[in-house]
């Protein structure tokens, strides 16, 4: 809200009352939302039909969640292995569509690279390969 309050000149409680469309063509105008909301962003795009998509790759890595989304109240995990990451990406592009991993995977580097580091030793899983036909 306050990304399109600030770009529109307009005041917080105008832009609370703007339907979600609108909210979102005002949004698409704004050239630097600011680094929360690109974050928020993403998070919502992951939220919708891809909760699927993330439950697998946390299963697969064995951390807790609910539905995708990592337990607020679960211990934190110590980050995965190289070898790990590959075998749950593996796992993701096999089941899902190549640019719906490869937008998931490079948010999780980007949010907390420390933590997901090991996603950038995993990079050629997202680039096509030439199929090997004779």
């Amino acid at each position: 809200m306050g990304a399109i309050a600030g770009a529109r000149k307009m005041r917080p409680q105008a832009v609370r009352g703007m339907s979600a469309e609108a909210k979102a063509k005002a949004l698409a105008t704004v050239l630097d939302p600011g680094e929360s909301v690109a974050a928020s962003l993403l998070v919502a795009l992951h939220l919708g039909h891809r909760r699927a998509m993330l439950a697998a790759f946390l299963d697969a890595l064995g951390m807790p969640h609910e539905d995708g989304l990592l337990k607020e109240d679960a211990p934190a995990a110590p980050p995965p292995s190289v070898e790990q990451v590959r075998s749950a990406a593996e796992g993701l592009v096999a089941r899902f569509p190549m640019g719906d991993v490869e937008v998931y995977l490079n948010t999780l580097l980007v949010q907390d690279p420390d933590h997901w580091q090991s996603v950038s030793a995993c990079e050629d899983l997202l680039v096509p390969q030439p199929s090997s036909r004779g």
